[in-house]
């Protein structure tokens, strides 16, 4: 989900897949106003997983228009919780990643984030995250990378989505096609997506 590009009271369904992890769902919400509530934030789920137990669990939840919005400059926070059992080396290894981030929105569609980064189970550390995301309105594509810093290791993940758009008298308002690449602890896949925004 991309935390500085909504379309109010969205709902987005699809296929979410990487090429070790072949199979796999994606949903997310977000909402400026129900009812006479106002929400500002969204909520998303993506899950990748094979037929040998392997998997990778991504709940990502944002807030948006915290302390500033204008056309200028406004800002959020997310929480993005990560579970995985991954192969490594013919080894089954199991990761929760927390992570948790403030970031602002600039102008020229410019998003910059950063935070902290608990990854547990096995392994207990915490690190530095840093975030970017750049979205060319006339193309309609967004690029973003997103990288954890530890003592001695970076992961990282770089992605890029293109978005067509139809009349909004179709049920179905956007489609997106989207392609990241990850490196985490050793561990490196290509992932794919379809999109639907309704």
């Amino acid at each position: 989900m991309a935390t500085w590009c909504y379309i109010p009271n969205s709902l987005e369904l699809g296929y979410s897949g990487a090429t070790k992890l072949p199979l796999g769902l994606y949903s997310s919400y977000s909402a400026t106003i129900i009812g006479k509530t106002k929400i500002n934030g969204g909520a998303s789920i993506q899950y990748n997983f094979d037929n040998n137990g392997f998997h990778h669990l991504n709940l990502h939840i944002a807030k948006w228009n915290i302390f500033h919005k204008d056309s200028n400059l406004s800002d959020f926070v997310a929480y993005n919780y990560q579970n995985r059992i991954l192969d490594i080396n013919d080894t089954k290894n199991k990761f929760e990643n927390h992570q948790v981030k403030y970031g602002l929105n600039l102008k020229k569609n410019l998003g910059i984030g950063a935070g902290l980064d608990y990854l547990s189970r096995d392994y207990d550390k915490i690190g530095g995250y840093l975030y970017a995301t750049k979205w060319f309105s006339k193309a309609n594509i967004s690029a973003t990378i997103s990288t954890s810093l530890f003592n001695n290791r970076i992961n990282y993940k770089t992605k890029i989505f293109k978005a067509i758009d139809f009349n909004n008298r179709f049920i179905i308002n956007r489609i997106s096609f989207g392609i990241a690449y990850e490196e985490f602890m050793e561990y490196k896949d290509l992932y794919f997506s379809f999109i639907i925004l309704i």
